[in-house]
């Protein structure tokens, strides 16, 4: 069911309609926002757009380092289920 929310991201605030959980989408904002502050507070950025992509590429780095951790994890486990296994 599509509801609309509103955040709050570097000072402004943004209507969205969503489907997903409230809290994802308030989590996600609280999160841009404070790389926004973290990455801008000492320097100014030159436009909307640019802070965005660079936020962007930040959360998309994280994610990729994420996924591959996961992917490693799940071949380990998969090993360590495999040598259970083999002693049952």
């Amino acid at each position: 069911m599509q509801k609309q929310l509103k955040v709050s991201i570097n000072g402004k605030v943004y209507a969205l309609t969503t489907d997903e959980h409230e809290q994802d989408i308030y989590d996600a904002a609280h999160l841009v926002d404070s790389l926004l502050l973290g990455k801008f507070e000492k320097q100014l950025p030159k436009g909307d757009e640019r802070m965005a992509l660079i936020v962007a590429l930040q959360i998309a780095t994280d994610l990729t380092k994420t996924r591959k951790l996961l992917a490693a994890c799940e071949q380990r486990l998969e090993h360590l289920v495999a040598l259970i296994d083999q002693e049952v």
